[in-house]
């Protein structure tokens, strides 16, 4: 004869196993959230980050919000972005040459360099954005995000020393 747990008893079951879970998530999104602070699980992603985000990324993030959210608006509305359909047309031509018989490094190239001039047009606006968002500032204006901006290179600085 099985006997039942009582009702306390088996709601105090089920609040520790709740209170159990909860801390489990807790823990596990602590750990999520610095990883995805940190770049990553692996080192290399934090020490190759040389690309044209990683110069960019912290004139933008040291702008006051409200700065950031008219810089993206104009972004959107003005500059040019290759769109979905003319990406995939060039990785299609990319993946014909790949698997072409002899391969045409040729092609290949014209291909990457269809890509980088998409690439080098949208920098281009970007660059030409923020300048206009920067020329629109006041001396002091200037001079606190010059500050802003030094304290996230600083930061970014600091995360991304090797530790002893």
């Amino acid at each position: 004869m099985t006997q039942e747990p009582a009702p306390r008893r088996a709601r105090l079951l089920k609040g520790a196993l709740a209170v159990s879970l909860a801390l489990n998530l807790l823990v596990v999104g602590a750990i999520g959230g610095a990883l995805w602070r940190q770049g990553g699980m692996a080192p290399h992603h934090r020490e190759a980050g040389a690309g044209p985000r990683s110069y960019a990324a912290p004139y933008v993030q040291a702008l006051p919000r409200d700065m950031r959210r008219a810089l993206h608006q104009k972004l959107r509305e003005s500059a040019p972005r290759a769109s979905t359909a003319a990406r995939q047309a060039d990785h299609a031509a990319m993946l014909s040459v790949l698997r072409a018989d002899p391969f045409d490094r040729a092609a290949a190239a014209a291909v990457l360099e269809a890509q980088g001039s998409a690439a080098r047009e949208s920098q281009e606006a970007a660059q030409a954005a923020w300048l206009d968002l920067v020329a629109t500032m006041g001396p002091e204006e200037r001079r606190s995000y010059a500050e802003a901006l030094a304290a996230r290179l600083e930061e970014r600085d600091t995360r991304r020393r090797p530790k002893r």
